[in-house]
């Protein structure tokens, strides 16, 4: 077997040393958080798409309820805007009849959104199309003991006549608890159909409250 020649091996050189390259973490920005009403911070059930009785099987009495009434100038933010599209738009409104039931504002889980109660204090039927931040504190009992509360709209239609529509809200509001609210009403109850307030410098229709009533009348 034949000798192969030598051949000499060329030495390695040494390696340099690896310099380690540390990455710095990716830079992320936050977006700021949207702004919101107070509608929008509420927590609300899904928006109902048309007006509906409560599951109470028959007409029911609630009593010991507050009553106040709100407008385009304190509405949050100012205007007609509802928390709740039950089929007739995203603005308050209504006459109060049957068939075109008064927006009203309560706490989210005292009555279902788009629930239609019928107000003996006013003779007006109202539906449940907004939200309120006082009847929630007061719901929730944040403000003493747990309370009834609606907050009926008054209207208007600006800011600029603010204080004449505060006034007006402030003598229509009864005593705290002092009133009743009819759930699952009849469809014939009386009904007073004028409104409160028009508006600007129109006069506030405190003649149409009716503090003498009978609860068990309307149902």
């Amino acid at each position: 077997m034949p000798i192969e020649p030598f051949v000499p091996v060329r030495p390695v050189e040494p390696l340099e040393p690896v310099t380690s390259v540390v990455l710095a973490p990716p830079v992320t920005t936050t977006p700021p958080l949207p702004t919101t009403s107070t509608k929008e911070k509420a927590n609300q059930p899904p928006t109902a798409t048309t007006p509906h009785h409560s599951t109470v099987a028959d007409c029911n009495v609630v009593y010991a309820v507050t009553y106040t009434f709100y407008g385009y100038p304190d509405n949050d933010p100012p205007g007609a805007d509802i928390a709740y599209n039950c089929g007739r738009g995203t603005s308050a409104g209504g006459t109060g009849t049957w068939d075109d039931p008064l927006t009203f504002a309560t706490a989210p889980g005292e009555f279902a959104p788009c629930e239609v109660i019928y107000a003996p204090y006013i003779q007006k039927y109202l539906i449940h199309e907004d939200y309120c931040e006082t009847c929630t504190r007061r719901w929730n009992g944040l403000l003493g003991p747990q309370m009834w509360h609606v907050d009926v709209w008054l209207g208007g239609d600006s800011v600029t006549s603010a204080g004449e529509q505060l006034s007006c809200e402030n003598q229509l509001t009864p005593g705290l608890e002092s009133q009743v609210v009819i759930r699952d009403p009849r469809a014939d109850l009386p009904v007073d159909d004028v409104l409160f307030y028009a508006g600007g410098r129109s006069s506030c229709g405190t003649e149409h409250v009716y503090h003498a009533l009978v609860a068990g009348d309307y149902c």
